[in-house]
């Protein structure tokens, strides 16, 4: 009798959280004029869709604020650094971890 060869597909190794904050953050890097324009990264929310091959991640980051318009308060506070809060949604391969897609999420505030 002879040996029945089965063909077994090994799982993808699974991407770890810092993986994929890494890319997105560097995704997001590619973007930007300032070199220390943003910091304090944060995943806000993380989630595979219904396929399994797509991670949707919200990160959230301090942006440094810069004025268009100065005012009086703005001339004031300019020798200091002042930030806003800002959130972005990633669209990630789950095997490969590459950004397919980054969104803009508008900031929502609760009372």
């Amino acid at each position: 009798m002879a040996a029945r060869k089965t063909s077994i597909k090994a799982a993808p190794q699974e991407l770890g959280v810092e993986t994929i904050l890494k890319n997105c953050i560097e995704f997001l890097n590619k973007f930007q004029t300032n070199a220390q324009a943003y910091k304090n990264f944060l995943v806000e929310e993380a989630e595979l869709d219904e396929t399994e091959q797509f991670w949707k991640i919200t990160l959230g980051y301090d942006k440094l604020k810069t004025y268009t318009n100065p005012t009086q308060l703005s001339r004031i506070l300019a020798p200091y650094d002042v930030f806003e809060r800002e959130y972005k949604i990633f669209k990630v391969h789950a095997v490969t971890g590459k950004v397919i897609s980054m969104k803009i999420r508008e900031n929502v505030t609760t009372l």
